[in-house]
């Protein structure tokens, strides 16, 4: 079952990156230009597949064919479609990725994989979707 899938029947799966507040803090030009440089990626991968899959072809040492069968199993998101309700939302909006972080650490408490899930509003307050929404904006 690939991300695109489990999406379509409302479970989300993500590949999620993240820094201590002291790093955003201390190097915000380099978390902005990481989110943009990520956005770039999104866009390179719908506009010219092929260059892309070349590129991360050379970056896993695969064969692009391989780099492609990875591709097509995971669902990539521009930071404008990052900065919407269904996922991050914004500084003033908090979106649904929260929820879905807080269900996932209810599943794993029940499974006996961490002591407890902290409510939805731990989760609104780590994430930060500042850089997608700043990287949205034309």
């Amino acid at each position: 079952m690939t991300s695109g899938e489990l999406a379509e029947r409302g479970n989300v799966t993500a590949d999620l990156a993240v820094v201590s507040t002291g790093f955003a803090e201390d190097h915000p030009d380099a978390l902005a230009t990481w989110v943009e440089q990520q956005d770039r990626a999104v866009s390179l991968l719908r506009e010219d597949r092929e260059e892309a899959l070349a590129a991360i072809a050379a970056e896993l040492n695969l064969e692009p064919e391989e780099a492609a069968e990875q591709v097509d199993q995971l669902v990539f998101l521009s930071a404008e479609e990052q900065a919407s309700g269904d996922y991050l939302g914004t500084a003033d909006a908090p979106g649904a990725l929260a929820e879905h972080l807080r269900l996932t650490a209810e599943f794993l408490a029940e499974q006996g994989e961490i002591d407890a899930a902290p409510d939805t509003t731990a989760f609104e307050n780590a994430l930060a979707p500042a850089g997608a929404e700043h990287a949205a904006r034309p």
